[in-house]
């Protein structure tokens, strides 16, 4: 219980002590915003691309959550609209981990509820690089979605969109009240995935259609459900398996907004059959597709790392004179969080040289 204890709390610290680094750097840019739009949006997304590499480290290589592609290979270079079934509250950081492997995390823009903006450190984040905020009523967020995505025309690209139209996460009351709904609306009731709302896809779809590439869609499984705190105390161990499809943005440009409703009710009957296609065979029945961790995540953890132990022990050093049982406490507590944060350097330096020897 101890060493779990320290592992959140060097986690939390490896996230937390950057992550206000980056905001008051983040802060300082809104004195460069009235000059130029452009280069406050560079400058963001490249400051958040110092820090959210840790967060997808954090995901695979301290909680050991395994990430498994399949189908359609993730772009590098394409502008997307990405459409994600919602299964647990910690989806948006498996999304980053997903993103980051194609080094886009930088240029990410999601649809996310406004309670976000109270999550330390991430909400700043998520503000400067244009996250649209939602409350999940339609009268007061149809201007918000309006405005964002008419900002999206101007975003430089490549970018990636995520929408989880679902609109809330998969749990058992939520599948049986979806279900009830679904009989009253004439719709087949569905056991793996609640039916999507189509209004936030069809906006998206009808103002981006001339500014994105594709639409993916991506079908995700967890093998086992993890919790935030899963991931801090480095106990995610599950594999998330993703089936990627991709639909070429010219196949749905043309539609109109019912024809685009009932394109995305098609896509979820197309999740359930996987659902049950995985279930049943604990495959998705096609071969896997290689996809590494990129080396710049390694880099950025390392670095991050020692300046969260160094940040650490000067403040340890500078506090004032204090009772020895606290110096003790605070000498055990110090000593385990740097043991904890060697490991995970160690940790990461074999990952990096593993990657390497891949690689060759």
């Amino acid at each position: 219980r101890m060493l779990d204890i320290l592992r959140m709390l060097f986690a939390l610290a490896l996230i937390v002590i950057p992550g206000i680094f980056v905001n008051a750097l983040q802060v300082l840019t809104l004195l460069v915003r009235p000059f130029s739009l452009p280069l406050f949006r560079k400058l963001n997304r490249e400051l958040v691309n110092l820090h959210w590499p840790l967060l997808v480290w954090l995901i695979e290589g301290w909680a050991g959550v395994k990430l498994k592609l399949y189908g359609d290979k993730l772009p590098h270079n394409e502008t997307m609209i990405g459409i994600l079934n919602h299964r647990s509250d910690v989806d948006w950081m498996i999304g980053f981990a997903l993103c980051g492997r194609k080094c886009v995390l930088g240029a990410l823009k999601v649809i996310v509820k406004t309670a976000h903006l109270m999550i330390p450190v991430f909400g700043l984040m998520e503000y400067f690089v244009e996250f649209i905020f939602v409350k999940r009523n339609w009268q007061e967020d149809k201007a918000a979605l309006e405005k964002g995505l008419l900002s999206l025309q101007t975003f430089p690209k490549p970018f990636w969109f995520i929408i989880f139209p679902e609109g809330t996460r998969y749990s058992q009351k939520r599948k049986e009240a979806n279900q009830v709904w679904a009989r009253e609306n004439g719709k087949t009731p569905l056991e793996h995935v609640l039916w999507p709302r189509a209004k936030a896809f069809v906006m998206a779809t009808q103002t981006l259609k001339g500014t994105v590439d594709a639409i993916y869609d991506a079908t995700m499984i967890f093998e086992k459900e993890v919790t935030f705190f899963d991931l801090l105390k480095g106990r995610g161990n599950t594999v998330v398996h993703f089936y990627v499809k991709r639909y070429d943005m010219a196949q749905v440009a043309n539609k109109t907004d019912g024809e685009l409703e009932a394109w995305l009710d098609e896509r979820w009957m197309e999740k359930e059959k996987l659902f049950h296609v995985f279930s049943q065979n604990s495959s998705f029945l096609v071969p896997e597709l290689k996809d590494e961790l990129p080396m710049k995540s390694h880099y950025f953890v390392v670095a991050w790392v020692m300046v969260t132990l160094s940040f650490i022990t000067i403040t340890l050093r500078s506090l004032p004179p204090i009772s020895w049982d606290v110096i003790q406490h605070a000498a055990f507590i110090a000593v385990g969080l740097s043991v904890v944060g060697i490991l995970m350097l160690v940790s990461v330096l074999r990952q990096t040289s593993s990657s390497k020897k891949k690689s060759k």
